[in-house]
C-alpha cells in the first residue's frame, strides 16, 4: 500500500525525508522482535489488535475493491469480505478470551492465500511462478498446524507470526527509506528496486528539471479498456474467468480482451501480437492459457483509438485522468515503444497500459503536507481497492479486467467522491443485495 501511496505523491516530497520512513521501518522491527520475544501477556494483546484490525480491513477492502468492478457479483464480494470482517471481530474478541480463535483464524487466512497462490500459478505459469507455489503451498501445510496448535502452543505460533509480519513490514519500509535517500533527482520513484521484479517499469522516466506547464492545457489522459465478457459474442459466463482472463463465445472463440491509453491528438498506447494467438480447439481453458504463458512473439504497436474500433470494435470502458504528467508518460512509452515483443504474461497491453498510467501520475499528489496526505492515502478505502488490483496482478500478471479495476479505483482517489467514507461502505452493503449485473457486446477474437 505504501508503494502506491509514495507513486503518487512522489520522491521528490520523501527524499529530504528519508530517515522518517526509515525510522518507522526501525519502529516496526523492533515491535515485531517484541511481539514475537517478549513477555507473552502483552505481546498477545498486541497480536489480537493488529491481527484482528488486519482482518477487518481486509474484509473492507474487499468490499469497497469489489464495488469498483461493473460486472463482478456484489453479493460474492460482499460474502467474502462479510467472512473477512467476522474472523477480525472473532479475533478482537478472542484477546479478551482465548488464543484459539486468533490461531484458527490466522490459519484460514493462510489456508486461503495459499490456495489463491497455487491457483494462481496454475492458471499462467508466470516467471518465477515455481516460487509462487512453492510459498503457497508451506502456506497450506502451516495452516493446520497452526490452527490445530501443534507442533507449537497456540500463543507461541501467533506471536511468531504477527512478528514477523511486523518485521518484515518494516524491513520493508527502512529500505524504501535507504533508497529514497541515494534515489538522483532526475530519477523516476519506479526506478527503485522494489519496482524492478518483472522489468515492468524498465522504462521508467529519467527527466531533468520540471514539467511544462503548457502540458496542464493538454487533454486528459484518456483509459481505455475491452473486457473479455464485454466484447465477447454471447459469452459462456465462468466464475473469475471471463472477468479477469478470457470469455469464450458461443461459437468457442476465446477473448482476452485489449487496454490502450490516449492522449489526443498525438499519444496512443496500444500493444498487440502481431498474429493472434493461437489456441487449439480442443484444448480446455486452462491448459490453453497454461501453454501460452510464456509464448514471446513478435508485436505492433496501434497509432490511434479509432483504428482499433475500425479493426475490432469500440471499447466497453473509458475513464479519464484530468491531473498527470504528460511528459512523464511520453518519456515512458519513447523507452517501451522501441522494442515491440509481445509475452503473454510481462509485454502485454495491460502491463504497457498500467505502467505507463503509474508513469503518469507519479507525483501527482505532491503537495506542501506530504505526510498528511500519506496518511489520508493511507486511510482511503479507494487507494485499497486500487492496491487489492495491483497485489493481484503482481501475484500473475495484468489483465484488462484487473487494470480496469485499478484504473478505476485511481480515478476515484484523484477525484475523491463527495460521499463521506462510511457512506461508501453502506451504500457497497446496499449494492450486495442486489442482483449481479452482467453484460456483454459484439466483437471479435483478440
Amino acid at each position: 500500500m505504501f508503494q502506491l501511496a509514495f507513486i503518487l505523491i512522489g520522491a521528490k516530497a520523501f527524499r529530504g525525508k528519508w530517515y522518517i520512513v526509515a525510522g518507522l521501518g526501525v519502529a516496526l522491527i523492533l515491535l515485531g522482535l517484541f511481539v514475537a520475544f517478549g513477555p507473552p501477556s502483552h505481546a498477545l494483546l498486541i497480536a489480537h489488535a493488529l491481527l484482528g484490525t488486519l482482518f477487518l480491513s481486509n474484509g473492507i477492502l474487499v468490499a469497497l475493491g469489489g464495488a469498483t468492478a461493473q460486472d463482478r457479483s456484489p453479493l460474492r464480494a460482499f460474502l467474502k469480505s462479510g467472512g473477512l470482517v467476522l474472523m477480525g471481530g472473532l479475533v478482537l474478541i478472542a484477546a479478551f478470551w482465548t488464543p484459539v480463535a486468533l490461531a484458527v483464524a490466522l490459519g484460514l487466512a493462510l489456508a486461503v492465500d495459499g490456495a489463491f497462490r497455487i491457483t494462481s500459478t496454475l492458471v499462467i505459469l508466470f516467471p518465477g511462478w515455481r516460487v509462487v507455489m512453492l510459498i503457497g503451498g508451506i502456506e497450506i501445510l502451516a495452516a493446520p498446524m497452526v490452527a490445530l496448535g501443534w507442533p507449537l502452543s497456540y500463543e507461541t505460533a501467533i506471536l511468531l507470526a504477527t512478528g514477523l509480519m511486523l518485521a518484515l513490514f518494516g524491513r520493508f519500509l527502512l529500505e524504501f527509506g535507504l533508497s529514497f535517500r541515494t534515489l538522483p533527482p532526475e530519477f523516476s520513484i519506479l526506478n527503485l528496486p522494489y519496482f524492478a521484479g518483472r522489468g515492468w517499469y524498465a522504462h521508467a522516466p529519467i527527466l531533468v528539471g520540471d514539467d511544462d506547464p503548457e502540458d496542464q492545457n493538454r487533454p486528459p489522459l484518456t483509459v481505455y479498456v475491452w473486457t473479455p465478457a464485454g466484447v465477447a459474442t454471447d459469452p459462456e459466463r465462468t466464475l473469475l474467468m471471463d472477468r479477469y482472463l478470457a470469455a469464450v463465445d458461443k461459437d468457442g472463440s476465446y477473448s482476452t480482451g485489449h487496454s490502450a491509453l490516449e492522449v489526443k491528438p498525438d499519444l496512443y498506447i496500444s500493444h498487440y501480437p502481431s498474429e493472434e494467438l493461437a489456441i487449439p480447439e480442443n484444448m480446455n481453458k486452462l491448459s490453453s492459457l497454461q501453454s501460452l504463458a510464456d509464448t514471446t512473439q513478435k508485436g505492433e504497436f496501434h497509432d490511434s483509438y479509432e483504428g482499433d474500433v475500425d479493426w475490432w470494435c469500440a471499447a466497453d470502458v473509458r475513464l479519464e485522468f484530468p491531473r498527470y504528467s504528460y511528459r512523464r508518460l511520453l518519456a515512458f512509452w519513447l523507452g517501451y515503444s522501441q522494442d515491440s515483443t509481445y509475452h503473454l504474461t510481462n509485454r502485454n497491453c495491460s502491463v504497457v497500459a498500467a505502467a505507463g498510467l503509474d508513469a503518469a501520475l507519479e507525483g501527482v499528489l505532491a503537495g506542501k503536507r506530504p505526510w498528511l496526505r500519506l496518511l489520508s492515502l493511507l486511510l482511503d478505502p479507494d487507494l485499497w481497492g486500487a492496491v487489492l488490483a495491483r497485489n493481484r496482478a503482481t501475484a500473475m500478471t495484468w489483465t484488462p479486467g484487473l487494470f480496469h479495476d485499478y484504473a478505476r479505483a485511481l480515478g476515484r482517489v484523484l477525484q475523491p467522491t463527495k460521499m463521506p467514507w462510511i457512506t461508501r461502505l453502506k451504500w457497497f452493503v446496499y449494492r450486495a443485495r442486489l442482483s449481479a449485473r452482467t453484460f456483454g457486446r459484439k466483437g471479435k477474437h483478440a
